[in-house]
């Protein structure tokens, strides 16, 4: 049971990581919403806004990427853990 335990606290934490790489991306999004975002008196050809929106779109995909693979493992982990705690039920049955 303790071991269970364990595992739980440990899936937590993992969740808390993929949380806060989302917070991580969106705050990378909108710095790169804001940059394009540029006063009257600021020079920024049409050309130069296309390549930056680019650029953070690009970094975008790539935290949604490491999200996803975070995500994936939490999956992993979550199953483990049923199949443990299904282990430990069957083994349980059987002592009696």
């Amino acid at each position: 049971m303790e071991n269970i335990i364990k595992d739980i606290q440990d899936i937590m934490e993992d969740t808390r990581d993929v949380v806060i790489k989302a917070e991580r991306a969106k705050q990378d999004i909108e710095r790169g919403v804001n940059t394009n975002s540029t006063r009257k008196y600021e020079e920024v050809t049409k050309q130069r806004k296309i390549e930056n929106l680019f650029y953070y779109l690009v970094e975008a995909k790539q935290d949604m990427d490491e999200v996803k693979d975070m995500i994936k493992k939490v999956q992993e982990s979550l199953d483990n853990l049923l199949d443990v705690v299904g282990y430990e039920n069957i083994a349980k049955e059987i002592r009696k």
